[in-house]
């Protein structure tokens, strides 16, 4: 797609708010592409334009689309240009450093730097860059990919390149490689924490209790080397220990770690022209893809620095937690709309599939009430398991977990 088509994507109308901050306004995110993130078939760029993606940031709107640039984790970018970030890529002609004044990317210019997949092991002096610039406040967002997954053949896969960043643990985890445990493994999984007070999971952009894995790798955590690392989301089945992790984080002197252990969540499928190896993880309706890592981000952004919530997210839209759960019969449910609208209030199966449709139409503003019970759309009462309850508004959506004993 030729820049000019893409502009024409845009639809800047006149009167527009435009949601993506000004040069040195708002919080800054930068994309490494510095350790092969695009060697073989992955395509871990949010444009083929690099440092800064073309067309300017500064025109994305909320309607803007995810293939408005060019690489696999475009939607990602965009997602937080609408959320008043500005973002950049890292390419080799600056490198990273964390303190070079002549670096026009150095590190000490960002609020989060987010490495998805590296292909090439770290430099001591990376190393030293990654880890002043985590303990000073800044946010780090490491993505891996599952064990074997070696693909510029230099013989070091993306966990074992991590792995060796930190060895001593000072981040607090262990990404699977080849010996380990779970260190390939396709799975959705919504055995996430409950505890609100995890901002990941609970976070500003919804409820991201599921996370999509078609290739990862799994966790170990190691609260002895750092005691703040905690999980987020395990294997399904799993009881909520050190081991198993899909998602996890971490603090680090005055900065924050957010981990994952798969790619694919954050691919758009709107790669560059040519690359056909593409998946739509971002958009995927069997997990909470984008929130997750949307939340991520936000989580680990340093905090001196405010990140808005667009009006879209606002406050206001309420989905509480189902009573009893879990629950072998009845189900109370209770939800809130901001003002009058239409909603939809539903039930979905572990692979996000719809079985039940309990609300429909115009609902009224404030709260109302009303049960499951356990049954299907055709009146088949549902087996045992774990499902979903979620709440549609406009743009906007929230998810609650349903255990059925």
């Amino acid at each position: 797609m030729g820049v000019s088509n893409r502009f024409r994507l845009a639809g800047v109308a006149a009167g527009l708010l435009v949601l993506s901050s000004l040069a040195g306004a708002g919080p800054k995110a930068l994309f490494d592409n510095t350790h092969a993130e695009t060697a073989g078939n992955a395509d871990w760029q949010i444009d083929t334009d690099q440092p800064l993606p073309v067309p300017d940031q500064s025109t994305v709107t909320p309607a803007t689309p995810r293939d408005y640039w060019l690489g696999a984790i475009s939607s990602w970018a965009i997602d937080l240009v609408k959320r008043g970030y500005s973002v950049a890529t890292l390419t080799p002609a600056f490198g990273i450093t964390y303190g070079n004044a002549g670096n026009a990317y150095d590190l000490s210019k960002y609020d989060v730097f987010i490495v998805p997949e590296p292909n090439v092991r770290f430099t001591a002096a990376e190393s030293t860059a990654i880890f002043g610039f985590v303990r000073d406040g800044g946010g780090l967002i490491a993505v891996s990919d599952h064990s074997g997954s070696d693909r510029n053949g230099d013989g070091f896969d993306s966990p074992q390149i991590w792995d060796l960043l930190d060895t001593q643990h000072r981040f607090g985890v262990h990404f699977g490689i080849s010996g380990d445990a779970n260190n390939n493994i396709v799975q959705d999984s919504f055995n996430s924490e409950t505890a609100l007070s995890d901002s990941i999971i609970h976070g500003p952009n919804g409820v991201a209790d599921g996370v999509s894995y078609h290739n990862g790798t799994t966790m170990t955590l190691d609260p002895v080397a750092n005691p703040t690392v905690t999980g987020d989301i395990w294997m399904t089945g799993l009881t909520h220990g050190t081991t198993g992790l899909m998602a996890a984080h971490a603090v680090y002197g005055n900065g924050r770690i957010v981990f994952a252990g798969d790619s694919s969540p954050i691919d758009d499928g709107s790669a560059a022209p040519g690359n056909t190896s593409i998946f739509d993880g971002w958009g995927e309706a069997s997990g909470r893809d984008s929130l997750l890592f949307l939340n991520a981000t936000m989580w680990a952004t340093r905090r001196t620095v405010p990140v808005a919530v667009p009006p879209t997210l606002a406050p206001g839209l309420m989905l509480a937690p189902p009573t009893p759960d879990p629950s072998g019969g009845e189900v109370g449910l209770r939800f809130a709309l901001p003002v009058a609208a239409r909603a939809r209030v539903e039930i979905l199966d572990v692979a996000g599939r719809r079985v039940r449709t309990l609300v429909s139409g115009w609902q009224p503003a404030g709260e109302q009430r009303l049960t499951w019970d356990g049954r299907g759309a055709g009146g088949r009462r549902l087996g045992a398991g774990v499902y979903l309850v979620r709440l549609v508004s406009g743009s906007q959506q929230r998810v609650r977990r349903i255990v059925r004993l």
